[in-house]
C-alpha cells in the first residue's frame, strides 16, 4: 500500500474515526504516538489477523512502541521474517 493509498483510506473514514494521541517516555526521550481507530468491522478480520491486532496494541500499551517483525514472528511461532510481514501486509491493505 503506498502513501497515497493510506492518505485516501484515511479520508474515506475520516467521519467515522477518532484519533489518540499518547506521549511515552522512550530513552529518556518523550515520544507521541497518533493512534487512530477507525471504525472498522472487525469481522473483516481473521482470527490470527484480530490476535495480531490485539498484540499490537498491548505492546504499544506496554512498552510503548510497536513490536517489531521478529517480535511479531515470536508470538506467533512463525519460522520467517516474511510470514510476520504477510501479516502486517493484510492488516494495512484492511485499513488498521
Amino acid at each position: 500500500m503506498t502513501q497515497k493509498d493510506v492518505v485516501a483510506n484515511q479520508a474515506a473514514y475520516r467521519s467515522s474515526s477518532a484519533s489518540i494521541s499518547e506521549e511515552f517516555l522512550v530513552d529518556g526521550r518523550t515520544q507521541t504516538y497518533t493512534l487512530v481507530h477507525m471504525n472498522l468491522e472487525l469481522s473483516s478480520l481473521t482470527q490470527r489477523q484480530r490476535e495480531a491486532l490485539s498484540f499490537i496494541r498491548e505492546q504499544v500499551a506496554e512498552a510503548g512502541r510497536p513490536p517489531t517483525v521478529r517480535e511479531i514472528c515470536g508470538r506467533f511461532q512463525y519460522r520467517s521474517p516474511r510470514a510476520g510481514k504477510l501479516l502486517l501486509d493484510a492488516l494495512e491493505r484492511k485499513g488498521y
